[in-house]
């Protein structure tokens, strides 16, 4: 199966951001794709083969991957204390990330383990200079010039003062070699470039790669590497995107679906409420009523993946049937108010999967329900016309 996996990559990455902005209060817009492009271009500089520049791409869009997974599952403590945790174990997690990435190279292996190593020794694992890999000391230089880029205005005019301080850092920080090479790397013109809007297609481009040929095993583990990702968002959603996937793959083989049709219900329960990386847990974990402007911020989500998946060449059919997992057949669901046959049969397994799957789980406002309640009720929203009612019922014998 050919998938534009970079963009896929790109495009999470953006709503990892947005989830770290809302709980560290700290403006990172679009950081792991810049990250990606002046590493990218600093390995460009030195000649890099693209199966290396392919690599060190993807390592630096899935920098942040364990954001969720720290910093949700610690939402108990205060926000100095998950930032200090974040700060010490994010790198460990990422690394255990990506061990099933489809990697071109053998380099990638400590690049994001050492990301965060100074140049000095006095990072987590006390690495000096050339003993941290050199794909780590790229991530970790592009994360340094990001930081005082940004502290600097954001402009440019703020890149010569971006590149004195470091090589004031030089020897302490970062490497003053791998400075230099930022430095024939870039302009002032260019850099700032990496601060207008999505930079999606500027990374398809520097890499050069656009479409990968993957098998459909490989491309679960990747999507289910982003449902772990926003299962750990909130305590109450901590299995429901794993497990809508994991139901949604089962019952389409039980149903006779071709392995195509299935991979892609498993891939859409698997991405399907990534957009809730724009929500906060505030309102996701909210156990009173939604306000009129919070339910709008609710909804939202759908149309956030909707966004998210556009234009990623190969996830077409998936990106379907994520924009539709909350509608209903009456049309009374959202973000499109489809109806009827405008519903595919796949949209309405995958909109009656998420119900299920939602009603077998904890929320703030009601426990979990056992399978014969929640398929009870599933039928009576088969009986208004929310949901497809063969659907239930085979949910009702497949699932138990």
């Amino acid at each position: 199966m050919e998938i534009d996996l970079l963009g896929l990559l790109s495009r999470c990455s953006q709503a990892l951001d947005v989830f770290y902005n809302d709980e560290a209060g700290e403006e990172v817009n679009n950081r792991s794709q810049r990250l990606a492009l002046i590493s990218v271009k600093m390995a460009k500089n030195e000649g890099w083969s693209q199966d290396r520049l392919f690599d060190l791409a993807s390592l630096s869009l899935l920098s942040a991957s364990a954001w969720t997974q720290i910093l949700g599952e610690n939402s108990t403590f205060s926000k100095s204390d998950r930032l200090a945790d974040l700060k010490e174990n994010h790198c460990f997690l990422a690394e255990e990330n990506v061990k099933q990435y489809p990697f071109m190279t053998n380099y990638w292996r400590g690049a994001l383990l050492y990301m965060d190593e100074k140049v000095n020794g006095k990072g987590v694992y006390h690495l000096k200079g050339f003993q941290t890999p050199l794909f780590a000391r790229f991530i970790h230089t592009a994360s340094e010039a990001d930081k005082y880029f940004i502290s600097k205005g954001k402009n440019i005019l703020a890149y010569d003062g971006m590149l004195k301080v470091l090589h004031a850092e030089a020897g302490n920080e970062v490497d003053e070699d791998d400075t230099d090479i930022l430095y024939s790397a870039f302009s002032a013109l260019s850099f700032n470039k990496l601060y207008k809007g999505d930079l999606t297609e500027q990374i398809r481009k520097e890499v050069g790669i656009y479409k990968l040929d993957l098998s459909y095993e490989t491309i679960k583990k990747i999507v289910l590497l982003y449902a772990k990702i926003i299962d750990y968002k909130s305590s109450f959603t901590r299995l429901h995107s794993t497990w809508t996937a994991a139901k949604a793959f089962a019952l389409a083989n039980l149903l006779g679906y071709k392995p195509e049709e299935s991979y892609n219900l498993c891939y859409a329960g698997a991405l399907h409420d990534f957009g809730l990386m724009y929500v906060p847990n505030t309102i996701l974990e909210k156990p009173s009523k939604l306000s009129d402007e919070e339910y709008q911020q609710m909804t939202s989500h759908v149309t956030y993946i909707d966004s998210l998946l556009d234009g990623i060449q190969g996830l077409e059919t998936v990106r379907s049937l994520c924009a539709s997992h909350h509608e209903r057949i009456d049309g009374s669901g959202y973000p499109y108010h489809l109806s009827g046959e405008k519903l595919s049969r796949d949209q309405r397994l995958l909109a009656a999967l998420d119900v299920y799957q939602a009603l077998r789980e904890e929320r703030p406002y009601r426990k979990a329900m056992g399978h014969e309640m929640a398929v009870a009720l599933m039928k009576e929203m088969a009986n208004d016309r929310k949901l497809d009612e063969e659907l239930v019922e085979k949910i009702g014998e497949k699932m138990k």
